[in-house]
């Protein structure tokens, strides 16, 4: 839910054109295309937890998200994973989300850099190569900002 979260808050400081101080936004094995279970929920649960209603496939939210670009200056690097460790679905996912909603293609296009690693949804948090990715990626968005010192 991170990524989603982040990502609202992008679309929101962009088009009040306040995102000057971001140079970067890591997205980590997030539902980009909603989650299924959020729809059942929604659908047949005699109570909503009002988040499930933005999870929903096709919800407005989801579908905001990606209607305009980041805001200039911002890169976007997609972290996700691909491990099912999950008992009660073969389909392909990280255990929890579906890989197909992790790569939703409206994300996909706005990304500068797209990695999948062989964890599952809580695995990739402390997985080293994660944590070198984001190094990485840290380093790079913060090189412009040491040569100006």
């Amino acid at each position: 839910m991170g990524g989603l979260v982040a990502r609202s808050l992008l679309k929101t400081c962009g088009e009040a054109h306040a995102c000057d101080y971001v140079r970067s936004y890591t997205s980590i094995s997030s539902p980009f295309g909603g989650m299924e279970a959020a729809h059942s929920g929604v659908a047949y649960a005699p109570v909503v937890v009002p988040v499930w209603r933005d999870l929903d496939p096709g919800s407005p939210f989801l579908e905001g998200l990606f209607a305009a670009p980041l805001p200039d200056g911002v890169v976007h690097h997609m972290m996700f994973g691909y491990l099912n460790t999950s008992t009660l679905s073969r389909a392909s996912s990280d255990g929890t989300v579906p890989v197909a909603s992790q790569l939703r293609p409206a994300a996909q296009a706005q990304a500068s850099s797209v990695i999948g690693f062989n964890e599952d949804h809580m695995g990739i948090l402390s997985a080293r190569a994660t944590g070198e990715r984001l190094s990485q990626i840290l380093a790079a968005a913060d090189a412009p900002l040491k040569r100006n010192r």
